[in-house]
């Protein structure tokens, strides 16, 4: 269990904290329901019944060979990644939603429709 809650437990233990991990529509088809009272995902997504409150913004790294074009940049463009051979997770969820949502918002293509791996666990 992570400290965070382990504290919030001990603090409050008329509480009852389940932890569960799901894809994220599954996460707001659960809140929209009541089977959980708050859920902790990557997007948002537009539901009138929940209220979404951003928790952090995390950074992206790219990591290459020390002999990769890009691995002597300070910043890769977004614009750049699309063109990239890269290993990305399988899922569509998560992470590698992220990934094509971030390279989709400024460019016409998507990591999804380039030449990538997918890793699988």
């Amino acid at each position: 269990m992570p400290d965070i809650l382990r504290r919030y437990v001990a603090a409050f233990p008329e509480i009852r904290v389940t932890a569960l991990q799901r894809q994220p529509a599954r996460c707001t088809d659960h809140l929209a329901s009541g089977a959980v009272d708050v859920a902790i995902i990557v997007h948002a997504r537009n539901a009138q019944k929940l209220t979404c409150q951003r928790l952090m913004v995390e950074p992206l790294y790219v990591v290459a060979r020390r002999d990769h074009s890009i691995a002597g940049q300070q910043l890769v463009e977004r614009e750049q990644l699309p063109n990239l051979q890269m290993v990305l997770p399988a899922s569509k969820h998560g992470m590698r939603d992220n990934i094509d949502q971030y390279c989709a918002k400024e460019t016409s293509k998507s990591i999804a429709t380039s030449s990538s791996t997918a890793c699988r666990s």
